[in-house]
């Protein structure tokens, strides 16, 4: 037993035997001998000047930009009419069952709420555009609508 365990202890001291150290390369910070040559392009990207504004000054813009369109639908109800105008906004739309027998000849060239002026004149019904819940309502009076702040 006492055999056994010197010839595994000779053993592995003679496959641990120290490894000599390895030195390693460092390389040097690569440089130019020489400028690099210097390249001039046409055209160039620059920020377009633009006037200094005074810190004082408010500027308030009260025109809406509000597109116009051509609303070429014929003699329809005024739920059709409805569907076109919130299409047009990319708004929905709310129409009472009262109004699909209304008819109107509806063929105009104007924004949302020319439209709506239009439709309000001729047959007498209250229109809501209501942007800040993207919708609008056909409604058949002047209802109570209520308004949060």
């Amino acid at each position: 037993m006492i055999r056994l365990g010197i010839i595994i202890l000779i053993l592995s001291l003679s496959a641990c035997t120290p490894t000599t150290p390895q030195s390693k390369e460092y390389y040097s910070v690569a440089t130019d001998k020489t400028a690099s040559p210097e390249v001039y392009y046409p055209a160039r990207w620059v920020r377009s000047p633009s006037p200094i504004v005074k810190k004082n000054t408010v500027i308030k813009s009260n025109i809406k930009i509000i597109p116009t369109f051509h609303y070429k639908l014929g003699k329809s109800n005024l739920c059709e009419i409805a569907t076109a105008i919130s299409a047009s906004l990319k708004y929905s739309s709310y129409c009472i069952s009262t109004l699909e027998e209304k008819i109107l000849d509806f063929d105009l060239i104007a924004t949302p709420y020319e439209a709506k002026d239009y439709i309000e004149e001729n047959t007498g019904i209250y229109i809501v555009i209501d942007n800040l819940n993207k919708e609008i309502r056909f409604l058949s009076g002047k209802n109570l609508v209520p308004k949060f702040k």
